[in-house]
Protein backbone atom coordinates (compact mmCIF):
# COMPACT_ATOMS: atom_id res chain seq x y z
CA UNK A 1 0.00 0.00 0.00
CA UNK A 2 1.01 3.62 -0.54
CA UNK A 3 2.33 6.19 1.64
CA UNK A 4 -0.83 8.60 0.05
CA UNK A 5 0.16 11.49 2.64
CA UNK A 6 4.44 11.55 1.90
CA UNK A 7 4.07 9.86 -1.78
CA UNK A 8 6.27 11.61 -3.80
CA UNK A 9 6.26 10.93 -7.97
CA UNK A 10 8.53 12.86 -8.65
CA UNK A 11 11.04 10.21 -7.07
CA UNK A 12 9.88 7.66 -9.65
CA UNK A 13 10.68 10.03 -12.35
CA UNK A 14 12.60 12.86 -11.94
CA UNK A 15 16.54 13.36 -11.03
CA UNK A 16 18.29 17.06 -10.31
CA UNK A 17 21.76 18.01 -12.32
CA UNK A 18 23.18 20.22 -9.76
CA UNK A 19 26.01 23.26 -11.42
CA UNK A 20 28.75 20.89 -11.53
CA UNK A 21 26.88 18.26 -13.74
CA UNK A 22 26.24 15.65 -10.56
CA UNK A 23 23.08 13.86 -10.16
CA UNK A 24 21.11 14.90 -7.13
CA UNK A 25 17.75 13.18 -5.53
CA UNK A 26 15.50 16.96 -5.44
CA UNK A 27 16.52 20.41 -5.16
CA UNK A 28 15.62 20.62 -1.51
CA UNK A 29 17.17 17.35 0.09
CA UNK A 30 19.45 19.35 2.24
CA UNK A 31 19.11 17.64 5.46
CA UNK A 32 21.02 14.83 4.85
CA UNK A 33 24.79 15.33 5.34
CA UNK A 34 25.51 14.47 1.46
CA UNK A 35 22.93 16.81 0.34
CA UNK A 36 21.03 14.05 -1.29
CA UNK A 37 23.76 13.49 -3.97
CA UNK A 38 22.95 10.59 -6.15
CA UNK A 39 25.65 7.64 -5.32
CA UNK A 40 26.75 4.28 -7.10
CA UNK A 41 27.30 1.27 -5.48
CA UNK A 42 30.80 2.19 -5.29
CA UNK A 43 29.98 4.78 -3.47
CA UNK A 44 31.23 7.37 -6.06
CA UNK A 45 28.81 10.42 -6.93
CA UNK A 46 27.39 10.11 -10.42
CA UNK A 47 27.56 12.60 -12.84
CA UNK A 48 26.25 13.23 -16.72
CA UNK A 49 29.44 12.73 -17.89
CA UNK A 50 30.15 9.18 -16.13
CA UNK A 51 26.33 7.88 -15.77
CA UNK A 52 22.96 7.48 -17.00
CA UNK A 53 19.79 9.02 -16.51
CA UNK A 54 18.33 5.43 -15.60
CA UNK A 55 21.73 4.52 -13.16
CA UNK A 56 20.73 8.22 -11.20
CA UNK A 57 17.18 7.55 -10.81
CA UNK A 58 18.50 4.70 -9.14
CA UNK A 59 21.10 5.92 -6.80
CA UNK A 60 20.96 5.54 -3.10
CA UNK A 61 18.48 7.78 -1.83
CA UNK A 62 16.04 7.90 -4.64
CA UNK A 63 16.08 3.54 -4.00
CA UNK A 64 15.60 4.50 -0.54
CA UNK A 65 12.28 6.94 -0.53
CA UNK A 66 11.07 4.76 -3.10
CA UNK A 67 10.92 1.74 -1.03
CA UNK A 68 9.78 4.09 2.66
CA UNK A 69 6.92 4.46 -0.30
CA UNK A 70 5.71 1.26 -0.09
CA UNK A 71 6.63 0.23 2.81
CA UNK A 72 6.37 2.72 4.95
CA UNK A 73 2.84 3.96 4.78
CA UNK A 74 2.26 7.34 6.45
CA UNK A 75 5.49 7.82 7.43
CA UNK A 76 7.88 10.77 5.96
CA UNK A 77 11.35 9.90 5.10
CA UNK A 78 14.13 12.13 7.04
CA UNK A 79 15.43 13.55 3.31
CA UNK A 80 12.18 14.89 2.50
CA UNK A 81 11.96 17.62 5.43
CA UNK A 82 11.82 20.22 3.96
CA UNK A 83 8.54 19.39 2.13
CA UNK A 84 6.79 17.57 5.15
CA UNK A 85 7.89 21.01 7.11
CA UNK A 86 6.36 23.28 4.37
CA UNK A 87 3.22 20.77 4.65
CA UNK A 88 2.92 21.42 8.35
CA UNK A 89 2.81 24.85 8.25
CA UNK A 90 0.31 24.96 5.50
CA UNK A 91 -1.85 22.13 6.99
CA UNK A 92 -1.19 19.85 3.78
CA UNK A 93 -3.69 20.34 1.58
CA UNK A 94 -2.55 20.27 -2.08
CA UNK A 95 -4.17 22.91 -3.49
CA UNK A 96 -2.95 25.65 -0.72
CA UNK A 97 -0.99 28.53 -2.72
CA UNK A 98 1.97 27.62 -0.51
CA UNK A 99 2.25 24.01 -0.87
CA UNK A 100 5.10 21.93 -0.90
CA UNK A 101 7.29 20.90 -4.42
CA UNK A 102 5.62 17.83 -4.55
CA UNK A 103 2.20 18.73 -4.32
CA UNK A 104 2.75 21.70 -6.59
CA UNK A 105 4.05 19.47 -9.23
CA UNK A 106 1.49 17.20 -8.71
CA UNK A 107 -1.73 19.79 -9.18
CA UNK A 108 0.28 21.44 -12.00
CA UNK A 109 1.40 18.84 -13.99
CA UNK A 110 0.21 15.55 -13.20
CA UNK A 111 1.26 14.01 -16.54
CA UNK A 112 4.81 14.33 -16.15
CA UNK A 113 4.61 11.51 -13.23
CA UNK A 114 4.11 8.52 -14.56
CA UNK A 115 3.84 6.65 -11.36
CA UNK A 116 1.57 7.14 -8.93
CA UNK A 117 -0.57 5.55 -5.75
CA UNK A 118 -3.20 4.30 -8.47
CA UNK A 119 -0.62 2.65 -11.02
CA UNK A 120 2.07 1.91 -8.23
CA UNK A 121 0.99 -1.86 -9.03
CA UNK A 122 1.45 -2.27 -12.34
CA UNK A 123 5.47 -0.88 -12.09
CA UNK A 124 8.43 -2.96 -12.55
CA UNK A 125 10.12 -1.62 -9.54
CA UNK A 126 12.54 -4.89 -7.26
CA UNK A 127 12.81 -5.37 -4.04
CA UNK A 128 15.92 -2.86 -3.69
CA UNK A 129 13.98 -0.79 -5.31
CA UNK A 130 15.09 -0.56 -8.68
CA UNK A 131 13.65 0.40 -11.77
CA UNK A 132 14.30 -0.07 -15.48
CA UNK A 133 12.90 3.57 -16.86
CA UNK A 134 14.37 7.06 -17.49
CA UNK A 135 13.12 10.13 -15.74
CA UNK A 136 10.48 12.04 -17.42
CA UNK A 137 11.54 15.04 -15.71
CA UNK A 138 14.80 17.15 -15.15
CA UNK A 139 15.64 19.58 -12.81
CA UNK A 140 18.53 21.24 -14.37
CA UNK A 141 21.01 24.00 -13.50
CA UNK A 142 24.24 24.65 -16.52
CA UNK A 143 26.53 25.72 -14.04
CA UNK A 144 26.45 28.90 -11.34
CA UNK A 145 26.63 31.77 -13.84
CA UNK A 146 24.57 34.72 -12.56
CA UNK A 147 24.23 38.18 -12.87
CA UNK A 148 23.05 38.78 -9.05
CA UNK A 149 24.94 38.25 -5.72
CA UNK A 150 21.23 37.81 -3.30
CA UNK A 151 22.83 37.68 0.63
CA UNK A 152 21.30 33.86 1.04
CA UNK A 153 23.32 32.74 -1.52
CA UNK A 154 27.05 31.91 -2.33
CA UNK A 155 29.21 31.18 -5.13
CA UNK A 156 28.55 27.26 -5.55
CA UNK A 157 24.61 29.02 -7.17
CA UNK A 158 26.48 32.74 -8.09
CA UNK A 159 30.03 33.45 -9.79
CA UNK A 160 28.56 37.06 -8.77
CA UNK A 161 29.78 35.45 -4.96
CA UNK A 162 33.41 34.47 -5.59
CA UNK A 163 35.31 37.77 -4.27
CA UNK A 164 32.80 38.41 -1.41
CA UNK A 165 33.14 35.04 -0.70
CA UNK A 166 36.90 34.92 -0.38
CA UNK A 167 36.76 38.65 1.10
CA UNK A 168 34.44 37.34 4.31
CA UNK A 169 36.32 34.28 4.61
CA UNK A 170 39.99 36.17 4.89
CA UNK A 171 41.35 33.18 2.94
CA UNK A 172 43.44 32.90 -0.28
CA UNK A 173 40.39 30.43 -1.28
CA UNK A 174 37.20 28.94 0.02
CA UNK A 175 35.93 25.78 -0.27
CA UNK A 176 32.46 24.78 -0.56
CA UNK A 177 31.02 21.39 -1.36
CA UNK A 178 27.53 19.02 -2.15
CA UNK A 179 27.84 16.04 -0.12
CA UNK A 180 31.42 14.64 -0.83
CA UNK A 181 33.26 16.81 -3.93
CA UNK A 182 34.33 19.81 -2.68
CA UNK A 183 35.73 22.32 -4.74
CA UNK A 184 37.68 25.54 -4.05
CA UNK A 185 38.08 28.89 -5.19
CA UNK A 186 41.71 30.47 -6.57
CA UNK A 187 43.05 33.03 -8.53
CA UNK A 188 44.16 33.09 -12.35
CA UNK A 189 47.63 34.53 -13.61
CA UNK A 190 45.39 37.52 -14.25
CA UNK A 191 44.21 37.20 -10.65
CA UNK A 192 40.72 36.43 -11.18
CA UNK A 193 38.81 33.76 -9.12
CA UNK A 194 37.87 30.73 -10.70
CA UNK A 195 37.11 27.27 -10.17
CA UNK A 196 40.52 25.25 -10.81
CA UNK A 197 39.41 22.82 -13.06
CA UNK A 198 36.41 23.29 -13.68
CA UNK A 199 34.83 20.88 -15.69
CA UNK A 200 31.83 22.83 -17.63
CA UNK A 201 29.57 19.52 -18.62
CA UNK A 202 27.44 21.30 -20.43
CA UNK A 203 29.62 21.77 -23.40
CA UNK A 204 30.43 18.31 -23.66
CA UNK A 205 29.48 15.66 -26.34
CA UNK A 206 28.32 13.31 -23.82
CA UNK A 207 25.80 15.12 -22.03
CA UNK A 208 24.25 16.89 -25.49
CA UNK A 209 24.67 12.56 -26.73
CA UNK A 210 22.48 11.85 -23.77
CA UNK A 211 19.94 14.56 -23.71
CA UNK A 212 19.00 13.96 -26.90
CA UNK A 213 18.65 10.56 -26.75
CA UNK A 214 16.02 11.63 -23.81
CA UNK A 215 13.93 13.74 -25.65
CA UNK A 216 11.18 11.37 -27.48
CA UNK A 217 9.89 10.24 -23.65
CA UNK A 218 10.87 13.81 -21.60
CA UNK A 219 8.04 15.84 -20.83
CA UNK A 220 9.31 18.20 -18.48
CA UNK A 221 12.27 20.69 -17.87
CA UNK A 222 12.70 22.62 -14.39
CA UNK A 223 15.66 25.50 -14.99
CA UNK A 224 17.33 27.63 -12.49
CA UNK A 225 20.96 28.40 -12.12
CA UNK A 226 22.76 30.69 -11.57
CA UNK A 227 20.54 32.57 -13.68
CA UNK A 228 19.27 30.70 -16.59
CA UNK A 229 18.39 33.03 -18.73
CA UNK A 230 21.89 34.44 -19.31
CA UNK A 231 23.69 30.78 -19.81
CA UNK A 232 24.59 30.09 -23.80
CA UNK A 233 23.81 26.56 -22.85
CA UNK A 234 20.55 27.09 -22.03
CA UNK A 235 19.66 28.60 -25.62
CA UNK A 236 21.38 25.78 -27.29
CA UNK A 237 19.14 22.87 -25.26
CA UNK A 238 15.87 25.13 -26.44
CA UNK A 239 16.93 25.21 -29.67
CA UNK A 240 18.16 21.74 -29.70
CA UNK A 241 14.62 20.71 -28.33
CA UNK A 242 12.74 22.55 -31.03
CA UNK A 243 15.00 20.93 -34.01
CA UNK A 244 14.27 17.89 -32.71
CA UNK A 245 10.72 17.92 -32.93
CA UNK A 246 9.73 17.18 -29.26
CA UNK A 247 9.20 20.84 -28.34
CA UNK A 248 5.82 20.77 -28.29
CA UNK A 249 5.66 17.35 -26.11
CA UNK A 250 7.64 19.66 -23.11
CA UNK A 251 6.60 21.90 -20.68
CA UNK A 252 8.93 24.07 -19.27
CA UNK A 253 9.41 25.54 -15.64
CA UNK A 254 11.88 28.17 -14.66
CA UNK A 255 13.00 29.97 -11.28
CA UNK A 256 14.44 33.30 -12.72
CA UNK A 257 15.28 36.83 -11.32
CA UNK A 258 13.24 38.37 -14.21
CA UNK A 259 16.82 40.16 -15.25
CA UNK A 260 17.29 39.40 -18.78
CA UNK A 261 13.30 38.76 -20.60
CA UNK A 262 13.71 39.59 -24.25
CA UNK A 263 11.26 38.83 -27.50
CA UNK A 264 14.16 36.04 -28.85
CA UNK A 265 13.35 34.08 -26.17
CA UNK A 266 9.47 33.77 -26.47
CA UNK A 267 10.06 33.54 -29.73
CA UNK A 268 11.72 30.20 -29.02
CA UNK A 269 9.03 29.65 -25.77
CA UNK A 270 6.21 29.53 -28.38
CA UNK A 271 7.34 25.84 -29.62
CA UNK A 272 6.88 24.19 -26.30
CA UNK A 273 3.73 23.05 -24.82
CA UNK A 274 3.75 25.11 -21.78
CA UNK A 275 6.03 27.49 -20.43
CA UNK A 276 5.41 28.50 -16.42
CA UNK A 277 8.23 31.12 -15.20
CA UNK A 278 8.18 31.75 -11.45
CA UNK A 279 10.30 35.15 -10.51
CA UNK A 280 12.56 35.22 -7.75
CA UNK A 281 12.04 38.47 -5.70
CA UNK A 282 12.45 38.02 -2.01
CA UNK A 283 11.39 41.77 -1.46
CA UNK A 284 9.97 44.69 -3.13
CA UNK A 285 11.41 48.33 -3.53
CA UNK A 286 14.89 48.94 -1.79
CA UNK A 287 15.17 45.89 0.25
CA UNK A 288 14.76 44.18 -3.49
CA UNK A 289 17.91 45.74 -4.28
CA UNK A 290 19.17 45.22 -1.43
CA UNK A 291 18.49 41.46 -0.67
CA UNK A 292 19.34 40.62 -4.31
CA UNK A 293 21.36 43.27 -5.90
CA UNK A 294 19.88 43.45 -8.26
CA UNK A 295 17.68 46.94 -10.21
CA UNK A 296 13.73 47.07 -9.05
CA UNK A 297 12.62 48.69 -11.73
CA UNK A 298 14.32 46.52 -14.26
CA UNK A 299 12.22 43.75 -12.57
CA UNK A 300 9.05 45.53 -13.15
CA UNK A 301 9.06 46.11 -15.83
CA UNK A 302 10.29 42.24 -17.07
CA UNK A 303 7.45 41.22 -14.94
CA UNK A 304 5.20 43.30 -17.42
CA UNK A 305 7.03 42.07 -20.27
CA UNK A 306 6.51 38.54 -19.55
CA UNK A 307 2.29 39.53 -18.92
CA UNK A 308 2.11 40.32 -22.28
CA UNK A 309 3.65 37.08 -23.66
CA UNK A 310 0.80 35.32 -21.57
CA UNK A 311 -1.44 36.69 -24.31
CA UNK A 312 -0.22 33.77 -27.20
CA UNK A 313 -1.21 30.88 -24.16
CA UNK A 314 1.90 29.18 -23.69
CA UNK A 315 3.74 31.60 -21.64
CA UNK A 316 2.38 32.29 -17.96
CA UNK A 317 3.95 34.09 -14.87
CA UNK A 318 2.72 31.53 -12.57
CA UNK A 319 3.99 33.03 -9.50
CA UNK A 320 6.25 35.44 -7.47
CA UNK A 321 8.68 34.34 -4.90
CA UNK A 322 10.00 35.10 -1.87
CA UNK A 323 12.31 33.50 0.18
CA UNK A 324 11.57 33.39 3.78
CA UNK A 325 14.74 34.56 5.99
CA UNK A 326 15.79 36.97 8.49
CA UNK A 327 16.70 39.65 5.84
CA UNK A 328 12.21 39.77 4.87
CA UNK A 329 11.65 39.11 8.47
CA UNK A 330 9.56 42.68 8.42
CA UNK A 331 9.41 42.73 4.64
CA UNK A 332 6.64 40.29 4.22
CA UNK A 333 3.49 42.72 3.90
CA UNK A 334 4.40 45.28 1.49
CA UNK A 335 6.10 42.30 -0.60
CA UNK A 336 2.77 40.76 -0.66
CA UNK A 337 0.82 43.91 -1.55
CA UNK A 338 2.82 44.96 -4.54
CA UNK A 339 2.28 41.26 -5.89
CA UNK A 340 -1.47 41.84 -5.20
CA UNK A 341 -1.42 44.47 -7.18
CA UNK A 342 0.08 43.04 -10.20
CA UNK A 343 -2.12 40.42 -10.20
CA UNK A 344 -0.15 37.31 -9.66
CA UNK A 345 0.03 34.35 -7.35
CA UNK A 346 3.03 34.73 -4.48
CA UNK A 347 4.74 32.24 -2.73
CA UNK A 348 7.04 31.98 0.30
CA UNK A 349 9.61 29.57 0.37
CA UNK A 350 12.24 29.19 3.47
CA UNK A 351 16.01 29.41 3.58
CA UNK A 352 17.27 26.28 5.29
CA UNK A 353 20.94 27.46 4.99
CA UNK A 354 23.22 28.93 5.29
CA UNK A 355 22.42 28.90 9.04
CA UNK A 356 22.61 32.65 9.73
CA UNK A 357 20.16 33.16 7.21
CA UNK A 358 17.56 30.86 8.91
CA UNK A 359 14.34 32.26 10.89
CA UNK A 360 14.78 29.49 12.83
CA UNK A 361 18.00 30.42 13.98
CA UNK A 362 16.43 33.26 15.85
CA UNK A 363 15.80 33.35 19.75
CA UNK A 364 12.99 32.35 21.06
CA UNK A 365 11.74 35.15 22.19
CA UNK A 366 11.90 36.93 18.83
CA UNK A 367 10.25 34.31 17.32
CA UNK A 368 7.39 35.54 19.58
CA UNK A 369 7.34 38.46 18.57
CA UNK A 370 7.24 38.11 14.94
CA UNK A 371 4.47 35.45 15.48
CA UNK A 372 3.04 38.46 17.09
CA UNK A 373 3.93 40.89 14.27
CA UNK A 374 1.99 37.82 11.39
CA UNK A 375 -1.12 37.54 13.20
CA UNK A 376 -2.01 40.86 12.57
CA UNK A 377 -2.32 39.50 8.99
CA UNK A 378 -4.65 36.72 7.48
CA UNK A 379 -3.11 35.37 4.57
CA UNK A 380 -2.25 32.14 3.00
CA UNK A 381 1.52 33.63 2.68
CA UNK A 382 2.02 35.30 6.27
CA UNK A 383 0.05 32.17 7.87
CA UNK A 384 2.68 29.91 6.39
CA UNK A 385 5.48 31.42 8.02
CA UNK A 386 4.09 32.27 11.07
CA UNK A 387 3.15 28.38 11.41
CA UNK A 388 6.43 27.67 10.40
CA UNK A 389 7.86 30.22 13.33
CA UNK A 390 5.72 28.07 15.72
CA UNK A 391 6.86 24.97 14.14
CA UNK A 392 10.64 25.63 14.79
CA UNK A 393 10.10 27.73 18.45
CA UNK A 394 12.35 25.57 19.84
CA UNK A 395 15.61 25.72 17.40
CA UNK A 396 17.33 28.07 17.84
CA UNK A 397 21.34 29.45 16.94
CA UNK A 398 22.52 32.03 18.54
CA UNK A 399 25.58 32.28 17.22
CA UNK A 400 24.47 31.99 13.54
CA UNK A 401 21.82 34.91 14.09
CA UNK A 402 25.09 36.87 15.40
CA UNK A 403 26.79 35.92 12.18
CA UNK A 404 24.47 37.69 10.44
CA UNK A 405 24.90 41.02 11.82
CA UNK A 406 28.36 40.57 11.07
CA UNK A 407 27.81 39.20 7.54
CA UNK A 408 25.74 42.04 7.03
CA UNK A 409 27.81 44.25 8.31
CA UNK A 410 30.57 43.16 5.84
CA UNK A 411 28.11 43.18 2.69
CA UNK A 412 27.69 46.99 3.50
CA UNK A 413 31.06 47.36 3.35
CA UNK A 414 31.85 45.86 0.05
CA UNK A 415 28.10 47.32 -1.71
CA UNK A 416 28.04 50.63 0.03
CA UNK A 417 24.90 49.62 1.48
CA UNK A 418 23.38 49.84 4.60
CA UNK A 419 21.43 46.89 5.57
CA UNK A 420 20.06 48.52 9.18
CA UNK A 421 18.41 51.42 7.39
CA UNK A 422 16.92 49.58 4.61
CA UNK A 423 16.14 46.69 6.94
CA UNK A 424 15.17 48.88 10.11
CA UNK A 425 12.44 45.75 11.31
CA UNK A 426 15.52 43.13 11.02
CA UNK A 427 18.20 45.27 13.09
CA UNK A 428 15.17 46.27 15.57
CA UNK A 429 14.60 42.85 16.30
CA UNK A 430 18.23 41.34 16.21
CA UNK A 431 19.37 44.56 18.82
CA UNK A 432 16.91 43.58 20.67
CA UNK A 433 17.18 39.77 21.32
CA UNK A 434 20.29 38.78 19.91
CA UNK A 435 23.22 41.54 19.82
Amino acid sequence: MFNLESFCGELWSQIEINTLGDYKICCLANYAKDYGMAHDDNGKVMNVLTHSFNDALNGKWQRAVRLNDVNNNNAWHDICACCREREAATGGSPMHPHASRRQSMERRNPSTLPVNPDNFTQTDMDAQGYVPWNPTTLDIRFGNLCNQSCVQCGPHNSTQWYEEAVGYSKSKEVRWGFGKQHFRLERDQHNRLHIPNEVKWWESPVWWEKFEALLPTLEHIYLTGGEPMIVPAHDEMLDRIIASGYAKNIYLDYDTNLSVINDKLAQRWNHFKHVEIAGSMDAAYEPFNLIRTGNWEVFKRNVQRIKEYEADGIVKLHRLTSCAQISTSHTLFETEDWVGEQGIPFQVKFIDYPLMHNLASLPRAAKEELVEYYSSRNTDAVNTVRNWLINHMDSDNIPAAREYIKFMDYLDSTRNTNWRSVLPGTWTLLNKYVV
